[in-house]
């Protein structure tokens, strides 16, 4: 009998360690603020490769310590597939990528915001946030920090919207050259843009939380 209830802990543990969460279940959420209905705006983040929850809640605390008003909604998202033993991932490939858009498309439905809406997200999450903004008409704004590449990046100058690229100039894993790029892609179509790039790695620094403080709160 011991041993069925250890065969049954461990596969439970197997299962929501490697398989992705069921799409019926939602994205799983943490909201700092005020609930999104009733907020100001709302800025949604989304967390790097490899992360969790926790990354957005320490990002959400360094906001709020830099002077984020309290009237904003912070939403932060994990993202649906598994990534290592602990970590999580928008996918590995387009159409898990696609995927993990049209459940956040489908999360922002369910919000019922009433105020601004900005996306923001670091990595892999700063790629997820403009490829979501480049189809999700909610979106006012997305603020992308260090990303590797967008897969929807051609739409982006069509759409109506504000954008902030923070990105170091000595990231290694994700170069600069990609925020770059885009800065002048969306320039070129007479977009508002701010870029800011600082001396350092695949980092947040205090420069980039000072920059989405002021991004949401213009």
């Amino acid at each position: 009998m011991r041993a069925v209830l250890l065969l049954g802990v461990l596969a439970s543990f197997v299962y929501w360690q490697f398989v992705p969460r069921p799409e019926c279940f939602g994205l799983a959420t943490v909201v700092d603020g005020p609930a999104p209905a009733d907020a100001a705006s709302v800025v949604v983040f989304l967390h790097g490769l490899g992360r969790d929850l926790g990354q957005g809640e320490e990002v959400a605390r360094r906001l709020r310590s830099a002077g984020l008003a309290p009237d904003v909604a912070i939403v932060i998202v994990r993202a649906p597939y598994r990534f290592g033993l602990f970590g999580f991932s928008w996918g590995d490939t387009p159409e898990e990528r696609a995927k993990s858009r049209a459940r956040l498309r489908s999360l922002l439905a369910d919000l019922h915001v009433h105020g601004q809406v900005v996306i923001a997200g670091f990595s892999q999450g700063a790629a997820l946030a403009l490829d979501t903004a480049a189809e999700e008409p909610r979106i006012a704004a997305v603020a992308s920090l260090s990303p590797c590449y967008s897969d929807n990046r051609g739409q982006l100058p069509s759409r109506d919207l504000r954008f902030l690229l923070v990105h170091g100039t000595r990231d290694a894993r994700c170069p600069v050259e990609e925020s770059r790029s885009l800065t002048k892609v969306l320039e070129a179509a007479n977009k508002p843009v701010r870029t800011i790039e600082f001396d350092g790695g695949h980092e947040m620094p205090r420069e980039a939380i000072d920059a989405l403080v002021s991004f949401v709160t213009p």
